[in-house]
């Protein structure tokens, strides 16, 4: 019984912060696209060199409900190289961002216990008028 409430309870708030904090993007694999509600957040990764001299590596990460993240018909992951666009809140820019696996890392990772959401790691590689 505790398991299901929790369980309520993540579903419930994640469902409030997507209705409030989401905006529709564009995820593509090729020719492929589908339109996701995401919530927009930022990672960091300690990168070493060949020397050992640490950098901080940042990404623009999108948290998207694993579920609705469909492509030819059938749910996917996410995979390096795949793209998010991303359009201004005054429409005028779109932004678009490449999949990418820091510092060795997985590109995306699941947000929380119960792995309804999933979180995408991203750069920028373009912008442009929209």
């Amino acid at each position: 019984m505790t398991t299901d409430r929790l369980q309520s309870g993540r579903e419930r708030l994640a469902a409030r912060i997507t209705a409030r904090a989401a905006r529709t993007v564009i995820y593509t694999r090729g020719d492929e696209t589908v339109e996701l509600s995401a919530t927009a957040g930022t990672s960091d990764f300690d990168v070493a060199d060949d020397s050992g001299i640490l950098s901080r590596y940042y990404t623009r990460d999108f948290i998207v409900t694993a579920s609705d993240l469909i492509l030819g018909g059938a749910v996917t992951t996410p995979r390096r190289g795949d793209t998010v666009t991303e359009t201004s809140a005054d429409g005028a820019q779109a932004y678009t961002y490449q999949v990418v696996s820091p510092a060795g890392t997985d590109c995306w990772r699941y947000v929380g216990a119960g792995r309804e959401q999933i979180r995408v790691h991203t750069q920028q590689a373009g912008k442009e008028l929209a």
